[in-house]
């Protein structure tokens, strides 16, 4: 099944489902509104290390088809990407993700960007 999740950058937060998730953004690149694929991980990102004693998945983004590379991630910094700031929480989100698949081979779902 695919993953749809919803982000608002405005209030802070990623929807999945009913589930509703604390994330940060960078200001200096902003979204533009739309909706994109949500790619299958590529591979582990060391950046996810120290967030590792919290997060056991921490290493594991998903890649989002945007202009440049971005993804969702934990953490509490971004440089362009979608963080979910609840590290502690990151293995539920990702329990869902990397189950899901859109049936393409190599998506997982879509993000909606709201604003």
């Amino acid at each position: 099944k695919s993953a749809n999740l919803t982000c608002s950058i405005s209030k802070k937060t990623l929807n999945l489902s009913r589930k509703k998730y604390k994330t940060t953004d960078y200001p200096d690149a902003p979204w533009v509104k739309g909706v994109y694929d949500i790619a299958i991980p590529d591979y582990p990102h060391k950046l996810g290390l120290r967030y590792i004693n919290t997060a056991p998945h921490a290493t594991t983004w998903f890649r989002i088809n945007y202009e440049n590379d971005r993804y969702i991630h934990t953490g509490g910094v971004s440089l362009g990407c979608i963080a979910v700031t609840e590290g502690n929480r990151w293995d539920e989100l990702y329990s869902v993700l990397i189950a899901a698949r859109k049936g393409d081979g190599i998506n997982i779902g879509m993000l909606t960007i709201v604003d």
